[in-house]
């Protein structure tokens, strides 16, 4: 059976896939424990990437959003916050949390945001980065259309307009990073997290390593 396959910017209709998407990729167990609170964190971190997003396409298979991708360029106009929500209600929603299932989301936040913060910090002492990819999900039942290389092509081709010579990307054990290898970056640096981490791993992550987060750049 053929399948129709098309890929277009994003549009503010596209939020609650956006979601949906995210909220499998990385808050599947969170979201059964705590569905309430794990919708409010994936808001936040949704937010978060559009706001610095200027560029963003979906992977549209027979009418589904079927995976996406938001790149950001440092010269360019962060367009697609104009499809961003008012952070007002996600936040208002984990504060009055109880205290145990707000302290593990904000731990997670937190930590990740520290991670991040370190990698880029010690990858830029030595490198002029003008872009970022800043999120990219394939439905894993979609696998094997090529929607992941077609993409992360549509990204390298926007960098390519906007003059973006060096670019890099956040990921981490959860994700198959061997991905950005095939597709020739360079992971940069990585830190490593305790035991104890509240990171989920699944399907294509790397469930055997101590959870890890990374820095790939394409120099």
């Amino acid at each position: 059976m053929t399948q129709e396959i098309l890929f277009r910017p994003i549009q503010s209709k596209d939020y609650d896939d956006l979601h949906r998407l995210t909220r499998g990729a990385w808050f599947s167990e969170d979201y059964k424990k705590y569905p309430t609170a794990t919708n409010a964190c994936v808001d936040l971190d949704i937010i978060h990437a559009l706001s610095d997003t200027s560029f963003g396409r979906v992977a549209v298979v027979d009418g589904q959003v079927a995976g996406l991708i938001l790149a950001s360029a440092n010269q360019a106009s962060k367009d697609l916050r104009m499809i961003v929500p008012s952070p007002k209600e996600a936040i208002l929603t984990l504060h009055h949390q109880e205290a145990a299932v707000r302290d593990y989301f904000y731990k997670m936040m937190a930590e990740e945001q520290r991670a991040d913060d370190d990698l880029y910090h010690k990858a830029s002492q030595s490198v002029n980065y003008q872009g970022r990819i800043v999120l990219f999900i394939v439905d894993p039942n979609f696998q094997g259309l090529g929607l992941g290389g077609r993409l992360f092509r549509l990204a390298n081709e926007y960098f390519t307009e906007q003059g973006v010579d060096k670019y890099y990307l956040f990921t981490d054990t959860s994700c198959d990073y061997s991905f950005y290898e095939h597709k020739g970056l360079r992971q940069v640096n990585h830190i490593r997290i305790d035991e104890n981490h509240p990171y989920e791993v699944f399907q294509n992550g790397d469930k055997e390593k101590p959870f890890t987060f990374f820095l790939y750049d394409n120099q």
